[in-house]
C-alpha cells in the first residue's frame, strides 16, 4: 500500500476533541455530501461541475484520486492528470469515491472522543458494506451501489449519539453487553430513540436516497415489507443480513461479543439455502481483504475468526443455558404464580379500557390503589436530557402534599437502582442507599418504596413509587412479578394511546397543506354552529377560492399547483387570530370559521388575507409568469333566524359566487339587513 494511502488512514488516533468539535464535524460533512449530490444526483449529471467542487480544496483532490486509484482498477489512471483522472472515472464512481473518501477523512479520522474506539467501528463500517455489496451481486439486487453506502452508513447515528453530550454513550456501549435486553431497545428506553432512527435523519439531511435512508432506519427494527415498499425492503433485509453477518464474523462496532438478531422478514426475503453461505465466505474474502488493505485495517487470521466464532457460540450457549434454567423455574412457579395473577386480573384489564391518556391514568392508579390497600402512590415524569426525575400530578394518584408537585430529583451515575429500574424494565425496592433515593422517600414519608418503570415501545411514560400502609405487605419479591406486568400492560395502553391522538390527528388533517380536513372542518363548523345558537355569540363563515387556479395545473403542472395550495393555506393561517378555524374544502377552496367575530371584524380580517395573497402572487410572478395570482372571498354572518350550519354556509358560498361573477380578487359579504360589502379599490 502506497504512503499516501496510509497517511490517510482513518484509523489513526488524534488527540481528543469535544462534543459541539464533533458535532461540527458532521454539520461540515453533511453540508459537503449534500453539496455533492445536489450536483450529481445521477450519471447523467455535469462531470465537470462535480470535479470543480471536489478540487477547489487540493488535500481532498488529492485524497480522491488517490482512493480512486486503489477503486478503479479497469481504467488506467495512474499517469493522468488529476482532472483529466477523474473524467475518466465517470460521474457516479467519481461521486462515490468521494463521498467514501470524505467519510473516511472528514469524520472518521477526526471524530475521536475519549473511550470512542474508532478502529473497531470503521472495520465494523467497511466489513458490513462489502459484505452487502458482494451480497446484492449473489441475490442480483441492481442497486449495488446503495448497498455499499448503507453498509458505510448504518451506524452513522452511533456518532450523532456520542457527540450529542446528552449521555455518556460510550458508558453505555460498554455496559449494553452485560444485560439481556437487546442493544437497540436499550438504546430506546435511554435516549427515547436508537441510533438507527438517528442515522437515518442524519442520511436524509445529507441527500442520501430514500431506499438507503428507510434501510438504515430500520436496519434494528421488524419492518413491514409493504410499507418499504419493494427495493426499500429489499435492501433493508441485505443490510440486516449483512450487519449479521459481520457481527458473526467478529466484526462488531465496538470491543466485546454481542450475539446478533435475524428478522423473519429478513429470511423470507432473502433464502439463506439459496443463497449459500459457503459460496458467500468465498466471495467476500477477497474484497475484504482488498478494503482492510486499503485503510490500514489488518485482515484476521483464520484462527482469530474460529476464536471469534467460539467466543460467539459460547455467548449463544450462554443464552440458551438460561433460558432451560428459567423454564424449569417457571414451570415451578407457575401454579404460584397463577394465584398472584388471578388476584390482579381486574388490574390487568383496567388500562386497556380506554384511549385518553388521562383516563389510563385515573383508572389503573385509582384501581391499584384500591386493590392493594396501598398508602400512597407518587408519579415521577423523567427528563432524560438533564438525567432528573420530577413529581407529576396525575389523576387516580393518591393525594399528596401540593408543594411537591414538580419537585425535582437529580439522578446521576451512582443511582444504579433508579437506572437498572429504566434499562431493565423491571421494579426494584429503593431504600435510601443515595441522595436521590433518600430524596424520594422523603416526599413519600416512607422508608422503603417499590419504584416500577412505565416503559412502552421506547417511551418512559413515568415512574411509578408504591407505598403500602403495612410496609410490610409488599415485602413479598413475588409482589414484583405482577406488578411489572400490570405496568407494561399500563405501558401498552399509553402507547395504544398516543397512537390513537397520532391517527386522529392525521385523520383531521388535510394531507397536502397541513389545514383541517374537510371532515374534521365538517365537525368543527356544526360544532361553532351549536353553540353560537346556544349562548349568542358572533360567528362568521367565509368561503376563500383561488382564482383560476386550473390554469396554475394546466400551464405549470400539478406540482406547481400543490406548492400553490400550501403557500396559500399558509399565508391563510397566519393571517387568522386566535380561536380561528382553517380547513380544506376540497380542490382550491377553503373554508374559515371566524368565532366570537363580528362582520365588520371578520370582513377586515378576509381583507388582509386577500392582499397578503395578492402581494405573495407578485413574488410567485417570475415562478408564474404570465398568472396572477389572488383569492376570492365570500363572508356570511350567523343569524338567530337560520334553522341550521348548511343554510349558513350556502350563505357564504353565494357570497363567493358574487364575488367571482363582479371580478374576483375580492371579498364579498352576504346580503342581509346589517351586511356590509368590501371590495377592492
Amino acid at each position: 500500500m502506497n504512503e499516501n494511502m496510509n497517511s490517510r488512514n482513518p484509523i489513526q488516533q488524534d488527540k481528543c476533541l469535544s462534543s459541539s468539535a464533533c458535532q461540527d464535524i458532521l454539520n461540515e460533512f453533511s453540508a459537503k455530501i449534500f453539496q455533492i449530490f445536489t450536483i450529481a444526483p445521477d450519471q447523467y449529471a455535469s462531470a465537470s461541475s462535480l470535479i470543480s467542487v471536489l478540487t477547489y480544496e487540493e488535500k481532498i483532490a488529492d485524497g480522491i484520486w488517490e482512493l480512486a486509484k486503489q477503486r478503479i482498477t479497469n481504467i488506467d489512471i495512474s499517469t493522468d492528470t488529476l482532472i483529466h483522472a477523474l473524467e475518466k472515472i465517470g460521474v457516479i464512481n467519481l461521486r462515490n469515491i468521494a463521498v467514501e473518501y470524505m467519510f473516511s477523512n472528514l469524520v472518521i479520522q477526526r471524530f475521536q472522543i475519549e473511550g470512542f474506539d474508532s478502529s473497531h467501528f470503521w472495520q465494523h463500517c467497511v466489513s458490513v458494506a462489502t459484505i452487502a455489496r458482494n451480497l446484492a451481486r449473489i441475490i442480483h439486487f441492481r442497486l449495488e451501489d446503495e448497498a455499499w453506502f448503507a453498509g458505510l452508513f448504518h451506524d452513522v447515528g452511533q456518532l450523532y449519539l456520542i457527540s450529542s453530550g446528552t449521555e455518556e454513550y460510550n458508558e453505555f456501549l460498554s455496559s449494553a453487553q452485560d444485560t439481556e435486553i437487546s442493544f437497540a431497545e436499550q438504546e430506546r428506553s435511554l435516549f427515547g430513540t436508537g441510533h438507527d432512527e438517528f442515522g437515518a435523519n442524519f442520511l436524509e439531511k445529507c441527500g442520501f436516497s430514500n431506499q438507503l435512508v428507510v434501510s438504515v432506519k430500520h436496519h434494528h427494527q421488524d419492518y413491514d415489507e409493504k410499507t418499504l415498499g419493494l427495493e426499500g425492503a429489499r435492501l433493508t433485509a441485505l443490510l440486516q443480513l449483512s450487519d449479521f453477518v459481520a457481527w458473526s464474523l467478529g466484526f462488531g462496532s465496538f470491543k466485546g461479543v454481542s450475539t446478533p438478531v435475524l428478522p423473519p422478514q429478513t429470511r423470507r426475503i432473502i433464502s439463506l439455502k439459496r443463497l449459500g453461505i459457503s459460496r458467500l465466505f468465498k466471495m467476500i474474502e477477497p474484497h475484504l481483504q482488498r478494503n482492510f488493505d486499503i485503510y490500514g485495517i489488518p485482515m484476521p487470521s483464520d484462527n482469530m475468526v474460529k476464536e471469534k466464532l467460539f467466543h460467539v457460540n459460547v455467548e449463544l450457549g450462554r443464552l440458551r443455558t438460561r433460558y432451560l434454567y428459567l423454564m424449569r423455574k417457571h414451570n415451578n412457579y407457575l401454579e404460584k404464580a397463577n394465584e398472584i395473577y388471578s388476584k390482579h386480573a381486574k388490574i390487568l384489564m383496567t388500562p386497556h379500557q380506554s384511549l385518553e391518556r388521562n383516563l389510563i391514568f385515573k383508572n389503573t392508579l385509582r384501581t391499584v390503589r384500591e386493590n392493594l390497600g396501598l398508602k400512597d402512590i407518587m408519579v415521577f415524569g423523567f427528563n432524560q436530557e438533564s438525567r432528573s426525575i420530577a413529581v407529576c400530578e396525575y389523576p387516580g394518584a393518591t393525594p399528596f402534599d401540593s408543594s411537591c408537585l414538580g419537585k425535582v430529583v437529580r439522578v446521576d451515575e451512582n443511582d444504579s437502582n433508579i437506572l437498572a429500574c429504566l434499562r431493565s424494565r423491571k421494579g426494584v425496592r429503593i431504600q435510601g442507599v443515595t441522595p436521590a433515593e433518600r430524596e424520594i422517600l422523603n416526599l413519600l414519608n416512607a422508608h422503603w418504596t417499590i419504584m416500577i418503570p412505565i416503559v412502552g415501545a421506547g417511551n418512559i411514560h413515568g415512574l411509578v413509587c408504591l407505598v403500602d400502609k403495612t410496609q410490610e405487605d409488599m415485602d413479598d419479591p413475588e409482589m414484583y412479578a405482577p406488578l411489572n406486568l400490570l405496568f407494561h400492560e399500563m405501558a401498552m395502553a399509553l402507547d395504544n394511546a398516543s397512537l390513537y391522538a397520532s391517527a386522529k390527528r392525521r385523520a383531521n388533517q388535510d394531507k397536502l397543506t397541513g389545514v383541517l380536513s374537510r371532515a374534521a372542518l365538517d365537525e368543527s363548523f356544526s360544532l361553532a354552529f351549536r353553540q353560537a345558537s346556544q349562548r349568542g355569540e358572533d360567528f362568521c363563515i367565509a368561503v376563500v377560492d383561488i382564482d383560476f387556479f386550473k390554469k396554475i395545473n394546466d400551464k405549470f403542472g400539478h406540482l406547481q399547483g400543490d406548492r400553490v395550495l400550501r403557500l396559500v393555506a399558509r399565508v391563510l393561517k397566519t393571517s387568522l387570530r386566535a380561536g380561528s378555524i382553517l380547513g380544506r374544502y376540497g380542490g382550491e377552496e377553503f373554508v374559515i370559521i371566524l368565532k366570537r367575530t363580528g362582520l365588520q371584524a371578520a370582513c377586515r380580517c378576509c381583507e388582509r388575507m386577500r392582499l397578503r395573497v395578492e402581494n405573495l402572487g407578485k413574488t410567485l410572478s417570475k415562478k408564474l409568469p404570465d398568472f396572477r395570482l389572488t383569492i376570492s372571498i365570500g363572508l356570511a354572518e350567523f343569524q338567530s333566524d337560520l334553522k341550521n350550519a348548511v343554510q349558513l354556509f350556502d350563505m357564504a358560498d353565494n357570497a363567493l359566487y358574487r364575488a367571482k361573477n363582479s371580478g374576483r380578487n375580492q371579498v364579498a359579504c352576504h346580503q342581509s339587513k346589517n351586511a356590509l360589502e368590501l371590495r377592492k379599490q
